[in-house]
């Protein structure tokens, strides 16, 4: 399967931001580091990335909420549950 670079590399920015035992970076250190990227070389790509970031850090409480009602579970794999706040940020 694919994954659309502007997705794997939202991915990728909200594994590093922080939080439960990840190092927490600074929000404009890890901009720069992602659109250094030769993922986002094209500006569409960029302009999906900017959105996903934004949009899942928003609203990781109303994400995860729904991910706990979906799943049942309190604890997921740290990227698993980036990856399904960004798959029920885009739903």
């Amino acid at each position: 399967m694919r994954i659309a670079p502007a997705r794997r590399a939202a991915l990728r920015f909200l594994a590093r931001l922080g939080g439960e035992g990840r190092e927490d970076y600074e929000w404009d250190d890890l901009l720069e580091l992602a659109f250094a990227e030769p993922l986002l070389a094209d500006p569409r790509d960029k302009r999906l990335f900017s959105q996903l970031v934004a949009g899942v850090v928003r609203l990781r409480g109303r994400l995860d909420a729904r991910l706990l009602r979906l799943t049942a579970r309190p604890k997921l794999d740290l990227l698993v549950r980036d990856a399904l706040r960004l798959a029920l940020y885009q739903l």
